[in-house]
């Protein structure tokens, strides 16, 4: 595999999500969807910071978007490409990151919808039948049109 053919491989293949929990930046059972505090500006006044469909970490400070290589290097201080590229893809090879990865898609499969089931509309026991509520609506109006018309004479005869 070439050096090109890594980083795509690390940046497909390694979710955020992993690493952020690695690095103790987000909980275990931490909801993906929600933000959190953003880890390359840690400090007085942290930001916040979410993922992205494309596995990145968007940051709300800067407004630029950072992957799995630019998370990695900012939080164990690394100034060499090369080295974070072994460091990850050697973490990548050992169980710990397996374990984690399982657990992250099994996560995921729970929370990745959970309105989806609890909000869907009720699916009727018995059909429709939009005559009958035609008539029932047409049987309603005149008889209240009928009732207005009584009472109008009522008043005016008062």
């Amino acid at each position: 595999m070439n050096y090109q053919e890594k980083i795509k491989h690390i940046q497909t293949h390694f979710p955020m999500s992993v690493l952020l929990k690695k690095l103790n930046i987000i909980p275990p059972n931490f909801n993906i969807n929600h933000r959190f505090p953003c880890p390359i500006h840690q400090g007085k006044n942290p930001t916040c910071c979410h993922l992205t469909s494309d596995n990145k970490i968007h940051c709300w400070k800067c407004c630029k978007d950072y992957d799995i290589i630019d998370v990695y290097m900012a939080i164990r201080q690394i100034k060499s490409f090369h080295e974070a590229i072994q460091k990850i893809a050697g973490f990548m090879n050992s169980f710990e990151f397996k374990a984690l990865n399982k657990q992250e898609k099994e996560i995921t499969k729970i929370t990745i919808n959970p309105l989806k089931q609890l909000y869907q509309p009720m699916k009727s026991k018995q059909s429709v039948d939009e005559k009958e509520i035609n008539i029932k609506k047409n049987n309603y109006l005149k008889r209240s049109h009928l009732y207005s018309t009584q009472l109008e004479i009522i008043i005016i005869i008062y």
